[in-house]
């Protein structure tokens, strides 16, 4: 005999699966923006900072290594990080394999990033570090010109429980088109899942306001003196039918070059 919850389970599989047909039959076009070597240079800015703490940013090949300065005292410092010399788009796709981190740092994708002087406007996608709860991720819109707290959580996506405990490394994709937030994210050991996948994704639905043509790329947070997060395979893409003549609206970025690292200014 059938149970009832064999049939609710049942039920929710066709709903996942005929979701995926219809999803995978209408995805949007997406176009190439950027894919990190290790010629690749970044801009930064921060959208939290513990009075003068700071993150140094090196490129590693294909990725970015963030690490805390050893001269740091808190850990409530959060970092935007993006691929100089691209263009600025509306629609976009931020990528990233996370190959490891210190324990308490928290990863994550930025979309729509601008920047007028100290401004920063933003859209992130982050893994959740608080109460164990790795399975989360949250969608938090930034502005620094905001009283109080620059940001503002707009929802979350859940995955099975058992996902914060699998090892490094995670693939893990986040995009924006139009007023909606998507996050895949997948270990080495499976196939890349489509978009809408309930197993390894979900979506966030945005406010109104949030439709601005801004850098796609990556958030770093939470880290402690010399503590580091780490990220491999970076790259970006857009949904916009777009030219080739974006780049003046990157965001302006102050940085000292220490060799190869690049130490991000306010």
């Amino acid at each position: 005999m059938v149970t009832e919850h064999r049939r609710r389970r049942a039920r929710g599989s066709l709903v996942a699966f005929v979701s995926l047909v219809v999803l995978a039959g209408c995805q949007p076009s997406r176009l190439p923006l950027f894919t990190a070597n290790s010629s690749s240079t970044y801009g930064a800015g921060y959208v939290t900072q513990d009075r003068v703490d700071r993150f140094a940013i090196s490129t590693t090949g294909t990725g970015v290594h963030a690490e805390a300065l050893a001269t740091n005292v808190d850990g409530n410092t959060r970092m935007l990080i993006w691929p100089k010399g691209v263009d600025a788009v509306v629609d976009g796709e931020s990528c990233a394999v996370w190959t490891g981190r210190s324990a308490g740092a928290q990863q994550g994708a930025a979309l729509r990033v601008t920047r007028a002087g100290s401004r920063i406007r933003a859209v992130t996608v982050t893994q959740n570090v608080y109460y164990g709860a790795g399975w989360i991720f949250n969608v938090h819109t930034w502005d620094t010109a905001r009283d109080g707290h620059p940001f503002r959580w707009e929802g979350r996506v859940e995955l099975d429980w058992s996902f914060a405990g699998r090892p490094f490394p995670w693939h893990v994709c986040a995009r924006v088109i139009g007023d909606d937030v998507e996050l895949k994210s997948w270990t080495t050991s499976e196939r890349e899942p489509a978009w809408g996948d309930p197993d390894h994704g979900g979506r966030v639905r945005l406010p109104s306001g949030w439709r601005q043509r801004g850098q796609v790329g990556w958030y770093v947070g939470h880290l402690e003196a010399r503590e580091h997060a780490d990220y491999a395979e970076l790259s970006t893409w857009t949904y916009d039918p777009r030219s080739r003549d974006g780049a003046d609206a990157e965001p302006s970025t102050e940085t000292v070059d220490i060799g190869r690292m690049r130490v991000a200014g306010t």
